[in-house]
């Protein structure tokens, strides 16, 4: 068994709570006396975490309940001498969808300065159901993608940089002790790249992107919004309804300034629409996504123009296809088909000489492996 890096740590989630689809805040402190310390990190679903109000990283590496993955963050940037406030937001689906396994709900942590443990996460972390991220919404946008989500602006409490009320221990949950790095490359989150409008409230990213919604709205008055995404137009507006999938995400708005970047939902997406319960004096300041790209170095295949043409829009339609690791499809699935995955595979080779991102596939994809040998039909799954 091993629980390297965390020996002292244990899997911690709030003491209220729903059984599907939760998010939690946790709030602790360490003291540093030097200038450099990691973080160690694992979340059953996802997670994002902060130090003294700066985003530090987020993203879970899609892996499998009897042995998970963990990320270490470089903290040192983000550092001060003496007390250092570390706020984590997670995500439990606790669901089992195309790529995800229902593995319950929690988050493991611990700060290092080298081999010196600062901190561990325990029962005497501070956590608390997350008050703008509706817990509980079971709403699916596709069985393959599992759930989207409501987000309620009027919540929001600077939890991150202060103390603000609502917050009890933790509790110690059950979950795995057996831990591995994270087997590639962490993903580059792009700048928010900002859509073009078409009209006030329907915007154009010019291509397709795998990204993480990014936005800033102003509204008179508190009011429902709900944001639509896809890859065509129909009718002079997003194609949000597909008989039961639901390709939106929803929000409750504050009077005033809404900023809004999102850290666990990714979209497939050229279009964006935004619809107001109450439109009158709403305004789209700018809307956008944040790309998200796993690093690869593009190698150089020379080709007449119209071929090369050809050739730059298939690399790109691959590079929007690798995360966690190999998607189908980046609007409506985003799970790692064996024989898409193939494909995908030897086209990888091809465009970028990777093998890390191919052999972390290939091992997931073993992991439940059938009686007679064959890989199921996508992974991670439940089997």
């Amino acid at each position: 068994m091993n629980n390297y890096p965390f020996e002292n740590a244990r899997w911690i989630w709030p003491q209220e709570q729903f059984q599907k689809h939760e998010y939690a805040d946790f709030v602790t402190v360490f003291f540093a006396s030097g200038n450099q310390c990691s973080l160690y990190i694992s979340a059953k679903t996802d997670y994002a975490v902060w130090l003294n109000g700066t985003l530090v990283g987020f993203n879970q590496y899609r892996d499998f309940p009897e042995c998970k993955a963990y990320d270490e963050w470089d903290l040192s940037p983000y550092l001060v001498s003496g007390e250092n406030r570390l706020a984590i937001l997670s995500v439990a689906y606790n669901e089992n969808f195309s790529s995800r396994i229902a593995d319950g709900k929690g988050v493991i942590f611990s700060v290092r300065e080298g081999n010196r443990e600062l901190l561990a996460s325990s029962i005497a972390v501070a956590a608390r159901r997350d008050p703008c991220y509706q817990s509980g919404d079971e709403r699916l946008v596709t069985p393959q993608l599992g759930y989207g989500f409501a987000y309620d602006a009027t919540g929001e409490d600077a939890w991150r940089t202060r103390n603000v009320p609502g917050f009890a221990p933790a509790m110690e949950v059950p979950g795995g002790h057996t831990f591995f790095p994270r087997p590639i490359e962490k993903m580059h989150i792009e700048p928010p790249t900002h859509a073009s409008p078409l009209s006030p409230t329907l915007f154009d990213l010019g291509r397709e992107y795998a990204g993480y919604l990014s936005l800033e709205v102003v509204v008179p008055r508190e009011t429902e919004l709900t944001v639509a995404y896809g890859e065509h137009i129909v009718d002079g507006g997003v194609r949000r309804l597909i008989g039961k999938r639901d390709f939106s995400v929803r929000f409750r708005l504050r009077a005033g300034v809404n900023r809004f970047d999102e850290y666990f939902f990714r979209m497939g997406l050229r279009y964006l629409e935004f619809s107001f319960a109450d439109p009158e004096g709403a305004r789209v300041v700018w809307a956008g996504v944040r790309e998200c790209l796993y690093p690869v170095t593009v190698l150089p295949f020379p080709l007449p123009p119209r071929d090369k043409r050809i050739y730059d829009v298939s690399v790109h339609t691959l590079r929007t296809c690798m995360h966690e690791h190999y998607e189908d499809c980046p609007w409506r699935e985003q799970a790692q088909y064996a024989m898409d995955g193939r494909t995908a595979m030897t086209c990888t080779y091809l465009a970028f000489g990777e093998t890390r991102f191919v052999r972390a596939a290939l091992v997931s994809m073993g992991k439940r492996r059938t009686e007679k040998g064959f890989f199921p039909i996508t992974s991670p799954n439940a089997g």
